[in-house]
């Protein structure tokens, strides 16, 4: 009986140590893709002679631990709030340029 209660326990912990594992690199991989989504932008800004450095703050606004440590929460809910953010802010900043064109 003992026995069992254990062996359960170690097979739920190694189940659980093969998800982190898995999404440790799932978390990695997505942050590398949102990154490069804010180097597009940022660049783009740059290009145009908008602010560049508002775009660097949404990867700070989740962090990796976060995002690695909210396991019950999918990846696809941070990737898209990630995304939105960028794009409100681009068009925040094509406003802006655009009001500022008018005057």
């Amino acid at each position: 009986m003992i026995l069992s209660i254990i062996f359960t326990l170690v097979v739920v912990l190694f189940g659980f140590s093969s998800y982190m594992l898995l999404r440790n690199n799932l978390v990695y991989e997505l942050r590398m893709r949102i990154l490069n989504e804010v180097h597009r932008y940022a660049t783009e800004a740059i290009e145009q002679n908008m602010d560049w450095e508002c775009f660097h703050a949404v990867i700070d606004g989740v962090s990796y631990s976060t995002m690695m440590m909210t396991f019950w929460k999918p990846l696809r809910a941070y990737k898209k709030e990630l995304l939105e953010r960028l794009e409100r802010i681009n068009n925040d900043q094509k406003k802006d340029v655009r009001e500022m064109v008018e005057r």
